[in-house]
């Protein structure tokens, strides 16, 4: 289990955001962004997937459809522009700001995968408020 992480300068002004990405699109959004020197982060796990004639283990998001971007939001609509990437989440029309400390937590957490277990709380089907 692994994460990516792109640089960028530190600056008082930027903020993490989630962003939400077309479906199986977050690495391709992650590779973009990274090209356009926005600091990005894509927490990844491994999985052992299966097809008919193999199993391999396979890097997946840790959650789908969504990229973890630092900008300045002031300069959101280059970021906008990119191919795969469908919005910045947000509450009530204001854009959903996540604590620093919130992406380092989950960087520490994908340094010991071995401690890390998905977990399924809901079942296809099931009927939820």
């Amino acid at each position: 289990m692994t994460g990516r992480s792109g640089a960028q300068k530190d600056n008082k002004s930027v903020n993490w955001y989630a962003l939400y990405t077309k479906p199986r699109h977050e690495k391709k959004v992650y590779e973009a962004l990274a090209e356009k020197k926005i600091e990005v982060f894509l927490p990844l796990v491994e999985r052992m997937r299966q097809w008919k004639d193999r199993k391999k283990k396979v890097a997946m998001p840790l959650f789908s459809g969504y990229v973890f971007a630092r900008f300045d939001y002031k300069n959101r609509f280059n970021l906008l522009k990119t191919r795969g990437l469908v919005k910045i989440v947000n509450f009530s029309g204001e854009p959903a700001m996540i604590p620093e400390w919130q992406i380092e937590s989950l960087k520490k957490m994908l340094e010991f995968p071995e401690i890390l277990r998905l977990e399924s709380y809901y079942q296809q089907g099931e009927i939820v408020e």
